[in-house]
């Protein structure tokens, strides 16, 4: 006769859930980091037959020659003058290679994935405004070279104008597509990027702003 400490134990509902969940969630993570691993082509424009299962990336132009007028365009900003100012990607890239030279990135050095990420890059284009950065991420002591690409407009708000991200991914992981990781990954990197309280304060006073077309238009009152 077996003593009930010897007979065999059955396993219960609440510890098939854990290790259903356990391994469903091990899984995602795996299948994340696959994803955010894949390669992503940089491309000057989207070819016109995209090859199946290739991800493509499209900067924005960093032309110094058509960005030559940021300065300008940035004092008249920050004087917060009457009427529009008007900015093409080549003047916020230029500005931004200008001004920001590296953004913090996401989190600390832990065993939690970290992401840091370089100087971002803008396109407009087709009414969005694009924000890509380049990155690496660190998972659990391995190190993966990732781009970061987040894509929106800019809204109305109850206290101004804010870029609103619509799509988010981090390298081939399209981070949008699954509950709260999108906006987690856009609000951590935009709020890293660090901005002199002159631009700050311009951007508050702001009457109007929008993507058009391939530029970005603000109105001052």
């Amino acid at each position: 006769m077996f003593s009930s400490k010897d007979t065999p134990h059955d396993p219960g509902l609440f510890e098939v859930t854990l290790g259903v969940l356990l391994s469903l969630s091990l899984g995602a993570l795996l299948a994340c980091v696959f994803l955010v691993s894949r390669p992503v082509e940089t491309v000057r424009e989207m070819p016109k037959e995209p090859a199946a299962g290739v991800i493509y990336h499209v900067p924005g132009s960093n032309n110094s020659a058509s960005g030559r007028l940021w300065q300008s365009k940035r004092q008249q900003f920050v004087d917060q003058r009457a009427g529009e100012v008007v900015f093409i990607e080549d003047e916020l890239n230029n500005w931004a290679s200008a001004a920001m030279k590296e953004a913090p990135g996401m989190g600390e050095e832990s065993s939690l994935p970290v992401i840091k990420v370089s100087t971002p890059n803008f396109r407009i284009a087709d009414g969005l405004l694009q924000i890509a950065f380049d990155g690496n991420l660190k998972v659990y002591g391995t190190e993966n070279k990732a781009i970061v690409r987040i894509r929106g407009d800019v809204q109305p708000t109850g206290d101004g104008f804010r870029f609103v991200p619509s799509e988010v991914w981090v390298g081939g992981l399209e981070a949008s597509k699954i509950p709260g990781l999108g906006n987690f990954v856009a609000n951590r990197l935009l709020s890293s990027l660090v901005f002199p309280e002159e631009l700050t304060a311009a951007w508050d006073s702001l009457a109007g702003a929008k993507v058009e077309g391939r530029q970005l238009v603000l109105r001052m009152p």
